[in-house]
């Protein structure tokens, strides 16, 4: 069988898990697989804010620190995309 392709949900799977072990290239790698959801998101709620990169960064500080909570990679990009419009709006409000 070999190694899951890049990009399937076996493969985020893959990278979840190692990410959960400590990692460091996997959550990498899990960045440039959601980094573009997560900008959309963020973006629909923010449009062209000074904040987005600030949203962005947050998000994915959130993912790190609540890695080891996600069960699979299925949930994580709905996952993600709630913290995300979640953050943005925080950042709105602040």
């Amino acid at each position: 069988m070999g190694r899951p392709r890049a990009g399937s949900a076996q493969h985020r799977d893959t990278l979840l898990d190692a990410a959960r072990a400590g990692d460091v290239s996997s959550l990498g790698e899990l960045f440039e697989c959601y980094r573009g959801m997560v900008v959309g998101v963020c973006a629909g709620v923010l449009g062209r804010s000074h904040l987005l990169a600030d949203a962005v960064q947050e998000v994915f500080l959130k993912l790190l620190l609540s890695v080891g909570e996600i069960r699979s990679a299925r949930g994580l990009g709905p996952w993600l995309g709630t913290v995300a419009r979640n953050t943005a709006i925080d950042l709105l409000r602040a």
